[in-house]
C-alpha cells in the first residue's frame, strides 16, 4: 500500500473513531450503518465469502453468543466475509467495548490469507454446529410435542416461520412431529 493510502485510511479510521467517541449508545447503530457501509466498498464480495454462506442459515442470536467470546479481529474477519446486512445486525449486538474494537480492526484490516479465513469460517461453523446441535437436543421433542397437540393453523405458521428463519431447527422439529 502506498504511502498516500495509508494515510487516507488512517484518516477514515480516524474519522470513524471519532464518530463513534461523538455518539451515545442509541446512536451507535447509525455508526455501526456507516461503517457497513464503508466495509462493502473496501472489500467487495469475492469468492472466498462463500466460505462464510452457512451464516446465512443461523439465527443471528446463536452467532452473537460465539463472536462475544471470539478476539476482535477475528470478528472483524467475519463481519466483512458475511452479508452485510447481518453484519450490521451483529454489530449493533455486540457489547459496546467490543464495537468499539471490532470497528477499528475493520478499519485496519488489510488482506487475509485464504488459509486463515478457512480456519475462522471452519471454527465459526463448528461452534455454530455445537450450539445447535445442544439446543436442539435439549427443546425440539418439547416443541415437537407442543405443536403436534396445538390446532393445525398455528402448527402451520409457526414451521413457516421458522422454515424462513432457521430451517435446522424446522426440519428437526419435523422429524419429530412425524414420529408422534
Amino acid at each position: 500500500m502506498k504511502k498516500g493510502n495509508i494515510m487516507m485510511e488512517n484518516d477514515k479510521v480516524n474519522t470513524i473513531c471519532e464518530e463513534i467517541k461523538n455518539f451515545n449508545d442509541k446512536d451507535m447503530g447509525k455508526v455501526c450503518n456507516v461503517v457497513m457501509e464503508w466495509i462493502e466498498k473496501k472489500q467487495p464480495y469475492s469468492l472466498q465469502d462463500k466460505l462464510f454462506d452457512f451464516v446465512k442459515k443461523y439465527d443471528p442470536a446463536h452467532i452473537l453468543n460465539i463472536l462475544e467470546n471470539e478476539q476482535p479481529k477475528n470478528v472483524a474477519i467475519i463481519l466483512t466475509h458475511i452479508e452485510t446486512e447481518k453484519a450490521a445486525i451483529l454489530l449493533q449486538n455486540l457489547s459496546y467495548e467490543l464495537q468499539l474494537i471490532v470497528v477499528k480492526e475493520i478499519a485496519y484490516l488489510e488482506y487475509v490469507k485464504p488459509e486463515i479465513l478457512l480456519n475462522i469460517g471452519k471454527d465459526l461453523e463448528n461452534k455454530l454446529l455445537a450450539i445447535n446441535k445442544g439446543y436442539l437436543s435439549m427443546n425440539t421433542k418439547n416443541i415437537a410435542d407442543i405443536l403436534a397437540l396445538a390446532d393445525p393453523l398455528t402448527t402451520k405458521q409457526i414451521l413457516e416461520h421458522l422454515e424462513n428463519n432457521d430451517t435446522v431447527l424446522a426440519e428437526k422439529i419435523k422429524i419429530y412431529i412425524n414420529q408422534i
